[in-house]
């Protein structure tokens, strides 16, 4: 396993970890931490995890002769997962160095030592195609930034140079174990748009406890601590969000069992992708009205407005809450993934009821 330090990566390794799977990871030494301390840190000690210290952007994956060789003598599937997951331009050459030229490297590497591969992309290879199959993948889309970008050139590195039999999955936007409730290491996409929110419930929450012309103001508009000052009442709130606006949200814990699901099935190996995304995705609305009743506040009202709008009062927020500028300006990295619908075309995990 590539990534296993990632979000998804740990989810997986834990899981084929409980089924007694024997599991290789491969990971970097970093910062004076070594491969062993930083596995032992993730997953403990099983009996049955093996740690190669490598990097998947040199040749071989800077693998031992002796960690070489024992992936060649046994039955190997390697499953990619490492990435470059930014979407900040300033580190553009480092998600094109991880995600293109280190998943070159992964198959070179599998095509000489491994017998299968499993390759993680995304759905987001659409770049601004808005309608998009399962065998699609060069079809003249635009990048909305050079994470997708890279991703893209990643798969087709995989469909193009892959020589053994291989899987490609394509989840949509992955979130936190739906029975457990945490996003345990993540922070990008939705969760950016969560910490906004959060950063907004708890000012409201601390303005209140205080005595204070602030604290009186808000409370003249109807603002009150509820359930034991554990819920924000604003009814003067209003919250608006994107016109026909839906989010493709998976929780990690089903890409993991699909996959898994998947990889059981002969049938499923050869140059297949499988899109791992929501059917009919959440609405914008119900998304937003979930995520502030989770995050402890009530009696807000939300209105639909134009992309354009969305994008404008996001702008506001940015002039406005100066200490956190440079968190808000990235939350306009991923404002195509909430304005616009998508819908990916799910023939092949359907066929295979995942």
């Amino acid at each position: 396993v590539t990534g296993s330090s990632g979000f998804i990566g740990r989810h997986l390794v834990r899981e084929l970890l409980k089924r007694n799977e024997q599991v290789a990871i491969l990971i970097r030494s970093v910062n004076g931490v070594s491969a062993q301390e930083r596995a032992r840190g993730i997953f403990g000690s099983p009996p049955n995890l093996h740690v190669m210290q490598g990097d998947i952007l040199l040749p071989g994956l800077g693998l031992s002769k002796n960690d070489a060789r024992q992936v060649t003598e046994s039955t190997c599937i390697i499953w990619h997962l490492a990435a470059d997951l930014s979407f900040s331009p300033r580190k553009s050459t480092v998600a094109q160095q991880t995600n293109v030229e280190g998943t070159t490297n992964v198959v070179a590497f599998a095509n000489t030592h491994a017998t299968r591969l499993v390759h993680m992309s995304t759905a987001y290879v659409c770049g601004d195609h808005t309608e998009f199959s399962e065998e699609e993948l060069e079809s003249g889309q635009y990048f909305h930034n050079h994470y997708s970008s890279s991703k893209y050139a990643a798969e087709r590195t995989v469909r193009m140079q892959s020589a053994i039999p291989t899987l490609v999955i394509r989840p949509s936007i992955v979130i936190g174990d739906a029975y457990e409730g945490k996003a345990e290491g993540c922070t990008f996409g939705y969760y950016r748009f969560a910490f906004m929110l959060h950063v907004f419930t708890s000012w409201i929450r601390s303005i209140l406890l205080q005595r204070g012309v602030a604290g009186w103001f808000l409370r003249a508009l109807g603002t009150e601590l509820r359930q034991e000052g554990t819920v924000v009442y604003a009814p003067w709130v209003v919250l608006p969000y994107p016109l026909n606006g839906v989010v493709d949200l998976v929780s990690v814990d089903y890409v993991v069992e699909a996959a898994l699901a998947l990889i059981a099935r002969e049938d499923a190996w050869g140059a297949r992708t499988f899109h791992f995304t929501q059917e009919k995705p959440l609405d914008s609305l119900f998304v937003m009205q979930s995520a502030m009743e989770d995050l402890g506040m009530s009696g807000a009202r939300y209105i639909r407005v134009s992309p354009a709008v969305f994008t404008g009062i996001l702008w506001i927020v940015y002039a406005l809450l100066f200490p956190l500028r440079s968190y808000v300006k990235s939350v306009f990295w991923y404002i195509p993934y909430v304005v616009q619908p998508y819908h990916f075309d799910q023939k092949h995990a359907r066929a295979f009821e995942v």
